[in-house]
């Protein structure tokens, strides 16, 4: 994973980064992107925080620095994320990152689900949004 990280820097300008606590840096989880779609120009996100540090809105916090970091530094035309459809707690940071519903599939056994957003879509969230 590291290996095909580090190489996903240097061919996309991204990969995955450690996520790691303030003051000491004690590592918490993981986030980035993986590339997605035929032109190279969207990203997969990533994402995913310890056990123990669940329930404290650090994955949500993660992926709405993500998709914000994706649009506006990197310049992804879209962004894509997908769960186990019966993880309900990570559909649901999908959606608080401003992701929308993009389907269902069946892959590996696994029922998974879909959230994406375009670049179009998130700069129309950001002119959307009071103040």
């Amino acid at each position: 994973m590291l290996v095909r990280s580090a190489e996903s820097f240097g061919e996309h300008g991204f990969g995955l980064w450690a996520v790691t606590e303030k003051g000491p840096g004690a590592l918490i989880g993981f986030c980035g992107f993986w590339p997605s779609g035929e032109d190279g120009r969207g990203g997969e996100l990533l994402y995913g925080i310890t056990t123990p540090r669940w329930g404290e809105g650090l994955a949500t916090e993660v992926a709405e620095a993500m998709v914000r970091h994706g649009f506006e530094d990197l310049g992804l035309d879209r962004i894509v994320a997908g769960a186990d459809t019966e993880n309900a707690a990570s559909l649901r940071v999908m959606e608080k990152a401003g992701m929308i519903h993009d389907g269902r599939d069946l892959r590996n056994g696994k029922d998974l689900t879909y959230y994406a957003l375009s670049r179009e879509a998130f700069r129309r969230s950001l002119s959307d949004a009071p103040g």
